[in-house]
């Protein structure tokens, strides 16, 4: 009961503001940022949004349940119709990736079939097929350039992994590997073969960008795939190591940007690297109620939520998402009694997983498209 009278709150909270006017619906300033988009009919041009961290971006956030069905479904046909129940879908907004459940190495969800590795954004592309991640939200406020009216595409890949650290630990219920990129490992003095636990995650990001990239010449016949941005949902199993993070992070960027750099610089025959090199990147912030039992954890969340936003001032075309604000757990020091807002203590309920996706995909499409922030 207290779940379904938060979410209630949080509704009415959000259609509040949902009354405020903006400009979201104006034309980008410079019609996609890319001079040679000229050359090229735009219905065969796709710009790429990446996802990629841990749980909260694999997705498990229920949506249905014996509960809550017809509430999130009335809320989903207020939020996103074409996405509900007889909805048609965003017919111009496509996914492809993978998320994977943290029971064993082998439980790997590819969420699509392996002939048809795209397919149409959709419910259910979380860790499970009742779950959901940021995707949704995404595609919600993508469509509004990307659709039939405009011609132009938007394409989301996703690769992620629960309880996943960006330091050199082995994360992951089976060790199955971390997010440390080349040069943070020799940094640190490791190892980083390619059977090696620490990187994994990060090689795995680029093969899989690089397998769904090569697949869409043939899906849709696309001529000119940009890189616009990466959505990095990453940092509750960091939290407490704020201090470090920062010096990760830089090099996780350094090193995605030029190692996508050099894949898509293969795929124009060295011409154009359309975008990757200096994508922006979209750092969503934990939750601040993240599993907090009790003084110490809020500390932490704080001080993590405040490294993490203080990442825009240092690294190039880098930008803060600030969801903290949606509590998935609400201590109260009084009693010392806590409260779950979200799904579980973890992961964000359905209703601020669409939003949070919503928010994510807004900033995306001002900073990268309308604005041309990216090169």
């Amino acid at each position: 009961m207290k779940r379904i009278v938060a979410l209630i709150l949080t509704l009415v909270m959000l259609l509040s503001f949902a009354a405020c006017k903006s400009d979201e619906d104006a034309p980008p300033a410079d019609g996609g940022n890319n001079p040679a988009q000229d050359a090229v009919d735009p219905s065969k041009i796709i710009d790429i949004y990446l996802i990629a961290g841990q749980s909260n971006a694999v997705g498990h956030t229920g949506f249905y349940n014996n509960d809550m069905t017809s509430y999130y479904e009335h809320y989903l046909s207020q939020f996103a119709p074409e996405l509900a129940r007889g909805g048609n879908g965003y017919t111009h907004i496509h996914y492809a990736g993978n998320s994977r459940k943290d029971k064993t190495e082998n439980d790997v969800r590819t969420l699509v079939n392996q002939d048809k590795p795209w397919q149409k954004i959709s419910m259910g592309l979380g860790s499970y097929e009742n779950n959901i991640g940021p995707e949704v939200g995404m595609a919600r406020a993508l469509a509004k350039y990307y659709n039939a009216e405009s011609g132009r595409s938007a394409g989301i890949i996703k690769f992620a992994h629960g309880g996943t650290s960006i330091r050199d630990l082995d994360t992951g219920s089976n060790q199955f590997g971390n997010w440390v990129s080349p040069s943070y490992a020799k940094d640190l003095g490791v190892s980083y073969e390619d059977n090696d636990v620490t990187g994994a995650l990060y090689r795995g990001l680029l093969d899989q960008v690089k397998r769904n990239i090569s697949e869409l010449y043939e899906y849709g016949g696309y001529e000119q795939i940009n890189i616009r941005g990466l959505y990095w949902m990453q940092g509750e199993s960091d939290r407490h190591a704020y201090d470090i993070y920062e010096k990760a992070f830089t090099y996780f960027v350094n090193d995605l940007r030029k190692d996508l750099s050099e894949i898509m610089l293969e795929f124009t025959g060295g011409k154009s690297d359309l975008g990757a090199g200096n994508m922006g990147i979209f750092v969503g912030a934990i939750s601040l109620g993240y599993n907090v039992r009790g003084a110490e954890d809020l500390y932490n969340n704080t001080e993590f939520i405040n490294m993490q936003k203080s990442l825009g001032d240092k690294i190039e075309n880098c930008y803060f998402v600030n969801n903290s604000g949606y509590a998935i757990t609400k201590w109260d020091p009084q009693t010392g009694t806590v409260e779950t807002l979200g799904w579980d203590n973890h992961h964000w309920n359905a209703v601020d997983m669409l939003n949070i996706g919503n928010n994510v995909g807004k900033m995306m499409f001002d900073k990268c498209v309308r604005n041309g922030s990216t090169k």
